[in-house]
């Protein structure tokens, strides 16, 4: 698998499986917090860190969330065992 087939796939597990925080939605609060993981080679998250904040920490929680404990799309192999940075993005419409 190339690594833009497999980021493509990543994004799309990020969206299905990221909650926006109920009171973060009442609140109103919109961001892109940015998290760095590590991934092995099945997929499974190894770690995750915030790497750039949303400027909510709700937000900034439900991205960290997603990850913690997850098993994402198997990675490439030049990929498996890197740190890989991904977008979380809470919009309201």
């Amino acid at each position: 698998m190339s690594s833009s087939k497999w980021s493509s796939q990543l994004h799309a597990w990020i969206r299905r499986h990221t909650r926006y925080p109920r009171a973060a939605k009442a609140r109103r609060e919109e961001g892109s917090p940015r998290v760095t993981f590590t991934v092995d080679g099945s997929g499974r998250v190894l770690s995750a860190r915030l790497a750039r904040s949303s400027g909510y920490p709700d937000l900034d929680r439900a991205a960290l969330d997603a990850l913690q404990g997850a098993k994402v799309p198997a990675p490439p192999p030049e990929k498996a065992g890197t740190s890989v940075a991904a977008p979380f993005t809470f919009k309201l419409d």
